[in-house]
């Protein structure tokens, strides 16, 4: 440190995790901040034939008690999308194959990468039906019965490209649910299938999962040190899921509900995940601002014999994201029954119940399935 009375070298000493000094100066050095995404009804919901079950059987029993005439249109019409992704999910399950307007899709094999050498060679059967944004996929590609239609959020593109734009990184990319890790891992893969936003390296790392009926953490998602949490921000439907000091720092999304309120996405000029993409770009751009504007040349008049508490504070995501009370998001669905697809500990139920069940006996083998684009290009 430059003395205003000593000649001789002086130091200041502090005490940080192991690791976070380097990572920290490597983001702050290439201008990037982290991000934590959350998955269901942040960015995807999915259902398996027995969740489609369940919201199908409580939207008739909630239809035979209404007695008024338009909302029991309107849970009607919600009954019928999700009589219909079932009626998609069913042939994909029982012929790997589904028939949407006339045009016949079939499975293409896509393999999923090794994670360490301890994991076995996984390839899934996938369906991607781009104009729904739909996604076909099988958690364990030898069970039928865990098949699982996935409709992924609009404008997802947009932010993901927005964070690794022209090959340079803006973001470094973290996931954090409280869905089951094999489910966690192929949701994630289906979002980012080229692996450009967080390398297959990492996966295992980046993608965390949190014990339903906890509270999610910044500082259990960065446990080696490698982002201090005043550096990330997050993407969540529910900022209260987090712990409260990690909540100033959450983008808020309304919950993404493609079967009860799909109007609610394309009602707005802006998609959901483009406003966060905007916001995103904001807290970027401001927090760099006052770091290279204000803090460097702050930084550069602190002596050694100056007091530690008066030392110019570091700039904060927190600091450039609105509380979630001010944030008004037009269409935004409220008053739903129940989440539009699976969620936390419904994953688990769900996925691992059908694998102890399955009466799947004649499951083709996976090397058989042929990778046969659609017959009728889109």
């Amino acid at each position: 440190m430059p003395s205003k009375q000593k000649k001789s070298p002086c130091f200041w000493c502090f005490s940080v995790p192991l690791g976070l000094y380097e990572s920290s100066l490597g983001l702050l050095n290439l201008r990037c901040l982290a991000i934590v995404f959350d998955l269901d009804e942040t960015l995807i919901v999915a259902n398996t034939m027995k969740s489609f079950g369940d919201r199908i059987e409580a939207l008739r029993g909630w239809i035979a008690r209404e007695t008024d005439s338009v909302r029991m249109l309107g849970m009607s019409a919600e009954l019928k999308r999700y009589v219909d992704d079932r009626a998609l999910l069913k042939q994909y399950a029982d012929s790997n194959c589904v028939v949407d307007n006339g045009k016949m899709y079939k499975v293409q094999v896509e393999e999923v990468p090794q994670l360490s050498d301890s994991h076995e060679k996984v390839v899934r059967p996938v369906i991607r039906l781009q104009e729904k944004n739909i996604i076909l996929t099988r958690i364990n590609p030898k069970m039928r019965d865990t098949s699982v239609l996935v409709r992924l959020r609009p404008a997802w593109d947009d932010l993901s490209s927005y964070l690794t734009a022209k090959g340079r990184k803006r973001f470094e990319v973290y996931v954090c649910t409280m869905a089951e890790r094999d489910y966690a891992l192929e949701m994630w893969r289906l979002l980012d299938p080229k692996a450009q936003l967080i390398n297959k390296k990492q996966l295992l790392n980046r993608v965390v999962c949190v014990k339903p009926g906890s509270r999610k953490s910044l500082l259990n998602v960065f446990q080696d040190g490698n982002c201090h949490p005043k550096m990330a921000m997050v993407i969540d439907d529910h900022s209260t899921v987090w712990e409260d000091r990690d909540q100033p720092r959450v983008h808020v999304v309304p919950p993404f509900a493609p079967y009860f309120a799909p109007q609610a996405e394309a009602a707005s000029d802006v998609p959901v995940l483009c406003v966060a993409r905007n916001v995103v770009c904001s807290v970027r751009g401001s927090f760099f601002k006052e770091f290279d504007g204000n803090l460097l040349s702050k930084i550069s008049k602190v002596f050694y014999e100056d007091e530690v508490v008066t030392l110019p504070h570091a700039p904060d995501v927190s600091n450039y994201l609105m509380s979630e009370d001010s944030v008004f998001v037009p269409n935004c669905p409220v008053n739903a029954p129940f989440a539009d697809g699976m969620h936390g500990a419904e994953t688990d139920k769900r996925l691992n119940s059908l694998g102890k069940h399955a009466d799947d006996v004649a499951d083709m083998p996976v090397e058989e399935i042929p990778d046969v684009k659609s017959k009728h290009p889109s």
